[in-house]
Order: C-alpha cells, then sequence, then structure tokens
C-alpha cells in the first residue's frame, strides 16, 4: 500500500466540491453541481457545472460544459427538462448575470429563456411545468436604469440606511421582485412591486396563486419583522397570510394546498432566537408552530472551508401531508429530521457524525438524495430508499483524500466551572501521538454557528505543520439549544471566554499540549474573541486574527448589519450605551495585549469592515508591539470560504508560517 503524504495548501486546487443534489420525479438519476479551481490558474476562479449520476451507481457523466459556470439544476415536474441558471452567451451589459437555460434531460443544445438585464435567481417551475417564477432585480424607481444620466459619474449617492451587503454590491437604487416567464420561452411578467423586496417564494399545490415573504411596509429596511403573503399567479395585491416579530422565509405548500410550512422565530429571545418550523392556513390566520416541543433550531450551521454552497431549500411535505422533513443542527452535526404533524415525533435520517449539505426527493418520497461531508470527507452525493442504509454514488475526491494522511478528530467533554457540559474535538499530527506538541486553538465565527462534523482543509493543513489543533463550542454557539444561543447575548467576554479558557485548561490537563508552545486564531466573532482572549490574558505565545471585531462603537455604523445586529447583541444604540459598548470592545484593552498579533483582513468585508483591523493594527504599533496587517484586495468576508483561489492559499501560508515562526522558531518564507 503506498505511504499516504501531509496535506499542503496546493491541495485546495484539487478539490472538486460537490453540491445541489437533486433526485429526479422517477428517482432513476442525480443531477448536481462540481465546483473546481479553475485549471487556468492566471484566472484565479471556480468554474461549476452540472453532472448526473444513476441513483443505483455508475460513473457520473458531466451534463453541461460551457466556459462560464452552470448551477441550481432543477427538473420539470414531469421529468423532461431541466432548468439551471449560467451566464453563458451573455451580452456586454449583462455579462456575469446568470439567466435561465432549458436543456432536454436526454441532452442536446440548451437553449436561453430569459434576458433580463440584473441576472436571475432562484428559479421554480410551476406545479404543472408550463411557467418559471424568478427573482429579479428592479430599480426603486421605475425606468431609472434605462434612462440616460445628465452625467457620467462615479459616485455613490445613499438614501437609505440598509444599502449593500457583504459579498455583493450596492444594491440601495433596487430591490427584489417576482417575475414569471413561460417554459416555451418570451417575455417576462413581474409580479410585485414596490420599495420592499421578495426574500423567498413558493407556489401554490395548483399553481393559482404564489406565497412568498418579506416585510411591505415602509419600515422594512429598520424591522426584523417578516411576514407571509399571498398573490394571484396573475398579479394583483398582495395579502397578508400571518407574521412573525422576527425571521420568516422558506414557505412551501402542503400537497393539498390547505396549508402553508415555513421557518420562523419570533425573536423573544433575540439574535439567538431558534428558528422554528410552522403551518399556516393557505387562506391565512394565526400560525402554528410544529417544533416548539424540540429544543432544535431549523437550519445548517456546521462550519466548513471546503464547502460548494446548494441553494437554501425549505421543508419537505411528505405526498399525505402528514409529515414534514427539515434539515437542523445538533451537536456539531448537520441532520435531517422527519416531523409527524400528528404525534410530534420524529425521525432522524442518516449517521449522526457528518454533516448534510443539500437533499431531496422523488416525486412519490419513496427515494431521496443528499450531500455529505466528515472531518476527513469532502461532500459527495448520497442516496437513501426506504429500509435502505445511505450509500455514496459519487467519489470525486476518493482518490486524492486516499493519498492524504488526515488525522481523525477525537472528541471530548467536559464539564465547566458551572458544572456545565461542554463539547470540542483535538486533532493530533498523524502518527505523533508520543511527545508533547504544539497546539493552536480555533474559534468559530458567528457566534451562532458551530464546529463539528465538517472537513476543515485549515485544521488539517495545520496538523500538517506539525500542530495540534483543538476547537470547541463554547456557550453562543448554535446546535445545543436555544438557551446556548442566547447565552451570549449582552455578556460577549463573559461566560463565552470561560468556556474558551476552560477548553484550553481542559486540554493541557488531558493531552500532550506543550503550554510554551500554544497559539490562537478565528475569525468574524473568532476574531473578536482572538482579541478579546490577547488582551485578557497572556496564555498563548501567538495569535491571529482574522476578519474580526475590535471596536462595537464603529462596528455599528460601518457593517451592513452593525445597527440591527449591535442592538441585539450588545444592547440600545451606541450613543445611548457608549460605556457597555466600549466595555466589550477588544480595543479597551489594547494596552493589555502582550502577544504578537498577525491580522488578517479582506478590504471590501463590509460585515465586518477592514476600519475594524486598522483601530486595532494602528494602537499595537502606536504601542510598540509586535504586530503584522495583511489586506486581502478584493476580498469580501468570505476570503476563508470561497475568496479567489490564489488569496485562500496565500492566507493559509500566513497563518502557518506566522505560527511556525512564533511557535517552533521556523523561518517564514
Amino acid at each position: 500500500m503506498p505511504r499516504k503524504r501531509k496535506l499542503t495548501t496546493e491541495d485546495l486546487y484539487k478539490f472538486q466540491l460537490i453540491a445541489d443534489a437533486q433526485i429526479s420525479p422517477d428517482g432513476q438519476s442525480v443531477l448536481f453541481t462540481n465546483t473546481k479551481f479553475h485549471p487556468d490558474r492566471k484566472k484565479n476562479t471556480y468554474i461549476s457545472h452540472i453532472w448526473r449520476v444513476f441513483s443505483s451507481g455508475g460513473t457520473p457523466t458531466q451534463f453541461t460544459g460551457s466556459s462560464e459556470s452552470e448551477s441550481n439544476p432543477r427538473w420539470c415536474p414531469d421529468g423532461s427538462e431541466i432548468l439551471f441558471l449560467s451566464a453563458r452567451d451573455a451580452e456586454e451589459e449583462r455579462k456575469g448575470k446568470t439567466q435561465l437555460w432549458l436543456i432536454p434531460s436526454t441532452g442536446g443544445e440548451a437553449r436561453k429563456i430569459s434576458n433580463e438585464k440584473h441576472g436571475v435567481s432562484s428559479p421554480r417551475w410551476s406545479p404543472d411545468g408550463r411557467s418559471i417564477l424568478f427573482l429579479t432585480r428592479v430599480p426603486v424607481e421605475p425606468g431609472r436604469d434605462k434612462l440616460p444620466r445628465e452625467k457620467e459619474t462615479d459616485v455613490v449617492h445613499i438614501r437609505r440606511i440598509s444599502y449593500r451587503m457583504n459579498g455583493g454590491d450596492y444594491h440601495h437604487e433596487f430591490r427584489t421582485h417576482l417575475h414569471i416567464i413561460p417554459a416555451k420561452g418570451g417575455k417576462s411578467r413581474q409580479i410585485t412591486k414596490g420599495d420592499w423586496s421578495v426574500e423567498s417564494f413558493t407556489w401554490s399545490a395548483d399553481g393559482t396563486r404564489i406565497y412568498f415573504t418579506g416585510n411591505i411596509t415602509e419600515d422594512t429596511d429598520y424591522t426584523y419583522r417578516r411576514n407571509l403573503y399571498s398573490i394571484p399567479t396573475s398579479g394583483g395585491r398582495a395579502r397578508t397570510l400571518c407574521g412573525l416579530p422576527g425571521h420568516l422565509s422558506s414557505p412551501e405548500s402542503s400537497p393539498d394546498g390547505k396549508k402553508v410550512a415555513f421557518v420562523g422565530n419570533d425573536r423573544k429571545r433575540g439574535n439567538g432566537t431558534s428558528n422554528y418550523l410552522y403551518t399556516v392556513s393557505s387562506g391565512g390566520g394565526k400560525p402554528r408552530c410544529v417544533t416548539n416541543h424540540l429544543d432544535v433550531s431549523v437550519g445548517q450551521s456546521v462550519g466548513s472551508d471546503s464547502r460548494a454552497a446548494s441553494p437554501s431549500f425549505g421543508p419537505v411535505w411528505s405526498p399525505d401531508g402528514k409529515s414534514i422533513s427539515f434539515l437542523t443542527s445538533i451537536e456539531g452535526s448537520d441532520r435531517l429530521l422527519s416531523l409527524s404533524l400528528d404525534t410530534g415525533e420524529t425521525t432522524k435520517f442518516a449517521s449522526e457524525n457528518t454533516t448534510i449539505e443539500s437533499y431531496s426527493c422523488d416525486a412519490r418520497q419513496t427515494s431521496a438524495a443528499f450531500t455529505r461531508m466528515s472531518p476527513t470527507e469532502l461532500a459527495e452525493v448520497w442516496v437513501t430508499g426506504p429500509g435502505k442504509p445511505p450509500r455514496p454514488i459519487t467519489a470525486f475526491n476518493r482518490s486524492l483524500l486516499g493519498r492524504l494522511d488526515l488525522a481523525t478528530p477525537e472528541r471530548f467533554i467536559f464539564k465547566a466551572s458551572d458544572r456545565t457540559e461542554v463539547e470540542g474535538w483535538i486533532m493530533f499530527p498523524p502518527g505523533s501521538r508520543r511527545k508533547t506538541h504544539p497546539s493552536i486553538l480555533q474559534i468559530h465565527g458567528g457566534p451562532r454557528t458551530a464546529y463539528g462534523y465538517g472537513f476543515m482543509h485549515e485544521f488539517h493543513l495545520l496538523n500538517a505543520a506539525g500542530f495540534a489543533v483543538y476547537y470547541t463550542n463554547p456557550r453562543g454557539s448554535s446546535s445545543y439549544g436555544e438557551d446556548w444561543s442566547c447565552a451570549v447575548e449582552l455578556h460577549y467576554g463573559e461566560r463565552d471566554y470561560k468556556d474558551i479558557m476552560e477548553t484550553v485548561k481542559h486540554v493541557l490537563k488531558s493531552y500532550p499540549i506543550d503550554p510554551g508552545k500554544m497559539g490562537v486564531t478565528g475569525g468574524s466573532y473568532g476574531g473578536f474573541m482572538t482579541n478579546w482572549i490577547v488582551g485578557h490574558t497572556k496564555r498563548f505565545k501567538a495569535a491571529c486574527t482574522q476578519r474580526s471585531i475590535s471596536n462595537w462603537v464603529s462596528f455599528f455604523g460601518t457593517s451592513d448589519i452593525g445597527w440591527g445586529f449591535s442592538q441585539a447583541e450588545i444592547g440600545d444604540l451606541p450613543w445611548k450605551n457608549l460605556e457597555e459598548y466600549w466595555k466589550r470592545s477588544p480595543l479597551a484593552y489594547v494596552d493589555k495585549i502582550e502577544t504578537p498579533l498577525l491580522i488578517i483582513h479582506s478590504e471590501e468585508d463590509w460585515r465586518c469592515p477592514i476600519e475594524q483591523a486598522q483601530q486595532l493594527f494602528t494602537a499595537l504599533k502606536w504601542r510598540g508591539k509586535e504586530t503584522e496587517l495583511m489586506r486581502f484586495p478584493g476580498e469580501s468576508h468570505e476570503l476563508s470560504r470561497s475568496g479567489k483561489p490564489g488569496h485562500r492559499v496565500e492566507r493559509l501560508e500566513a497563518i502557518s508560517g506566522w505560527f511556525g515562526e512564533k511557535l517552533l522558531g521556523r523561518k517564514r518564507r
């Protein structure tokens, strides 16, 4: 058997990211997307194509193959055609804008059926397969984008508080609305209108109405409240079916058309409130929460830096309307549950020590397809059926991973100082458990996400560099119930900090870790906590903070979510609660930071703007402390997960090199 080798940063280019498994109505085959790093390194990007594989197994075949990416494959209800999105063959003014394409399910030439100036997203077939509903941008002032401007200018004139979103662009002059187009092609027709946006939607079971979520009031940008609306397919006035004080999304009509299921929360406990599954009469009324007896939050939250995102999907009704399936995170694992609406009982689906990425059923729901990953396996397509255990039907990454020496994380549980059990994992460099190890503590973002059973290239890379890597889900994380996720709100740097530092204490006590060679890193909330840690302890010999928060006061007005997120997490407004905002800011403790700190930030990060990094860097430099700032141009908050491949590699090499120098005395490149 060939000797396995260590993983490298360059292996990132060899990953094949499998996502969005869509089983055919007859259950015989599965479509999915395969995202690769572009073979031309100079392009410094990714390319996605649609592939197909039989549910019974066999060799997958590439179904589309243009020079542009294709995504979002969706079967026509009768299985005869396949809808997908692509920016191929675009006119100059529509370059990079995805349009609707159709191709026969037997293969052949694809045909473009839309030509929207601002592109198309989230398409859905009508129940009869004759029409397609989709979202596209619409100018707030009708006709504005068609009129010549008096003068050419690159000045951006803002009038709305919500004017940009991380990873996107300025959206202050546009709203997102529903359009419908015949599947045979033709001119699209706008269904919804107004100075507000449609956020998610579905067809009624008979195709005569559309259910959508959003907030059509004037204060739509200032409120968390979201409502469920109904509008005739022919257009007209939207009617409110129900509303919630908080999140409301992903509506799905029951098979008999009498109910609508959706995901939402009442925000009674702020941002940490769990997302629950609700049903409401299709005629409107009081919504019924059907998962309030379960201490789980609907949706996926387990992190990975090696996935291609699948389009979000809502609850899935059984054909008889008696049960609903949905995705949830439980103790570091993304799982599928099926809920009986009569008894409230749930049935678990697939393995617990993995994370499920996407999910679809055939027309009769006798077979299902999904993508699944684990800490040592990249996502592949799996299928299952009644009484049949899940089995993989693709193996794109098996050959590569089979040649790599990867550690399997070791799970641990310990009791924190308040006697509450805290879960974590540790990974040792393969084959070197007999000596003490330098170590790196990893802290996740969110804070309401979770580490667990997702594949983390960064962790394996640091393992390969000789470091033990350990991580935990402290109070504030998701996947442990509502009390757990709410614990950090208004209390940043308290119980969450204790949980993390008590994890360090447990690891030092239980494993062969060198106490003099310890590092810490994290991004977003993990960057905030890294900053907080080095301002409150000298335990670590080196640290790396990424896309972090250092100053809650300035974050309020510069982040794309700052004004809402800060009020919920810190409390009130900064000019009314300045002492608390500053008290929770790591920058307030900069005079106590002695730990060498590498600061990594993206220049187009609008979630945690780069001014957060600049303030911290300047303060430390002014004090004469050891610090370095790396600015990544053209990158957003998503650098580590979907940034330009070259930048991702450079970031990983910088982190590994920094800790190698500071903890092991290695010379950096």
